[in-house]
């Protein structure tokens, strides 16, 4: 008993926003996510000690996933034999190691799969309040409680008109719709509305692709239920969209329409430059520049392209070059060919196993969750711990 609060404790505090356990003493060693890396750690030695059948059976399920997960991991350790900043690939090897030993640790976990879709509704009540603070210009009451990377993100977002959270509420809305009570289309209202105002592309696309997927719960007579989903989702979209334009004269819309070359269209350009700058950084290099390696590998004319911007766009115009925007541009850069193989084969098997697997209605929803996930990391850096850690912790359930 004591173990399982302990793991939906650490599931909690990598759904919510990273903050400092003790404000009067900040430290990245002292905060939330910081206490969830170490319950994760925990947990893994005790079912490594006292559960050793777990890991048996895990590889006796699925034998070539097993491996290709190890050849994966592998490549991401050799990497460090070509990096220029060790403190960088450790950050980033740090995250995904643990995020590996949760693949475990969810595993051992997987039938408490209602307690912890309950710990998903907590969490996101939480994200509410915390958006709404920023909605509302409210955000100095979280100065000193939030980890202070992250904040500084966030707020750089806000100069830009987005509202930025890596909580991944999206992934939720499988579970939501699965069981539509009363309570559960609030959630999903609230997801929806927040995901169109945070004027985050990927957020929407997010939304909109779990939305797609989960009507395969309805059957085909749940024609009231199927038009009140797109009902919902025009509603928020319009009621999103009249508040932001008359805000700050723009919205969602425009960003997919690519009204304005500077906001909406040079972001998917420098997508693309990332991903062939991956691939020459990848070059004749097996084993990748090093985890984290990316921005020291960028010649030094792209360094100081942020440099010299305003101090507040600074930390956005960094964000925007410190990580490869893709997981696979990541990976082929930072641990080369053999980490993007393996990644590729990966990610092939776990369509295969997911396409038979969809038609269970209990697989159905983590299936949607995990690939609600994987598409954020399609646009964007797989960097932060609570994608890592729900990334792998999905496949383990």
């Amino acid at each position: 008993m004591k173990f399982e609060f302990l793991f939906l404790l650490s599931l909690f505090l990598a759904k919510i926003p990273n903050f400092y356990l003790l404000p009067f003493l900040k430290s990245s060693f002292l905060t939330s996510q910081a206490l969830s890396r170490i319950i994760i750690i925990l947990l893994f030695f005790y079912l490594l000690i006292f559960k050793k059948n777990l890991f048996e059976k895990i590889f006796k399920k699925n034998p070539l996933i097993s491996i290709i997960i190890g050849l994966f991991f592998l490549s991401c350790s050799l990497s460090i034999i070509n990096a220029l900043n060790l403190e960088s690939f450790f950050s980033r090897f740090k995250d995904i190691a643990i995020s590996f030993l949760g693949f475990f640790v969810f595993s051992y976990f997987q039938k408490k799969d209602k307690k912890i879709i309950k710990v998903f509704k907590i969490a996101l009540i939480v994200n509410f309040l915390y958006q709404l603070l920023f909605v509302f210009s409210l955000e100095n009451f979280l100065k000193e409680i939030i980890y202070q990377k992250h904040f500084d993100l966030v707020l750089a977002k806000l100069t830009n008109n987005q509202l930025y959270l890596d909580t991944y509420d999206e992934i939720i809305i499988p579970f939501l719709i699965k069981d539509l009570s009363f309570l559960n289309f609030i959630f999903l209202f609230l997801i929806l509305f927040f995901a169109f105002l945070s004027n985050i592309r990927s957020r929407i696309l997010m939304a909109i692709f779990a939305l797609f997927f989960s009507l395969s719960f309805f059957k085909k007579k749940s024609l009231q239920k199927i038009s009140m989903i797109f009902s919902l989702i025009f509603i928020t979209g319009y009621l999103a969209n009249l508040l932001i334009s008359s805000a700050i004269g723009y919205s969602f819309v425009d960003r997919f329409l690519i009204e304005d070359k500077s906001r909406d269209q040079m972001p998917l350009e420098a997508r693309k430059q990332q991903i062939n700058l991956s691939f020459e950084m990848a070059k004749g290099n097996l084993f990748g520049i090093g985890l984290g390696n990316y921005f020291d590998n960028l010649s030094s004319l792209e360094k100081n392209q942020f440099i010299f911007t305003k101090k507040e766009k600074q930390r956005l115009s960094f964000g925007a070059m410190e990580f490869v925007h893709n997981i696979f541009g990541s990976f082929l850069a930072e641990t080369g060919f053999l980490g993007f193989l393996s990644l590729l084969i990966l990610i092939i098997l776990f369509l295969k196993k997911d396409f038979y697997d969809f038609k269970d209605e209990k697989k159905r929803p983590w299936i949607i969750g995990f690939w609600t996930l994987f598409l954020y990391g399609f646009f964007n850096p797989p960097i932060p711990f609570s994608y890592q850690i729900l990334f792998w912790g999905l496949r383990g359930i």
